[in-house]
């Protein structure tokens, strides 16, 4: 075991050989809440002969989507769906050695409706990815299929 916790949590990635990047949230929700962002460096071993990890609070996010939260590939900048106001918004923070660095906004969503979701990092990290959505819940009817 490397780390244990009663929260929520989220591996995020590992950015370097002897560290890993989670979020945690004090409930797994679908909905904006907290999120912690840790970074847990490998130790050494515990008692049992085991690696253990030792953590190290990077910074919160608030009204945060918990699932919706990525990791650049070169673990210098987290990418998340925030939703201030009820609009939802991307977002884009650095980290540097184990610190989170101020956000900022790099979309700018007027619509309530419309939702960012399933960001992805291109593999150079110089281009996030997402899905919008505009309906949470659509069903939709073929007819004449004769």
């Amino acid at each position: 075991m490397i780390f244990q916790t009663e929260s929520s949590l989220r591996l995020l990635g590992w950015p370097a050989s002897d560290r890993l990047i989670a979020a945690l949230a004090e409930e797994f929700t679908t909905q904006p809440t907290i999120v912690k962002l840790l970074s847990v460096t490998l130790a050494g071993t515990g008692t049992s002969g085991k690696t253990v990890g030792v953590q190290n609070r990077i910074g919160s996010l608030s009204e945060t989507y918990w699932v919706n939260l990525h990791l650049s590939p070169n673990g210098r900048s987290v990418a998340f769906v925030k939703a201030p106001n009820g609009r939802n918004d991307i977002w884009l923070a650095p980290l540097n050695n184990a610190r989170m660095g101020p956000a900022r906004k790099i979309t700018n969503n007027s619509d309530s409706s419309f939702f960012f979701s399933s960001l992805a990092w291109s593999p150079d990290g110089k281009t996030v990815y997402y899905d919008k959505q505009t309906r949470w819940n659509l069903l939709t009817m073929i007819e004449n299929l004769n």
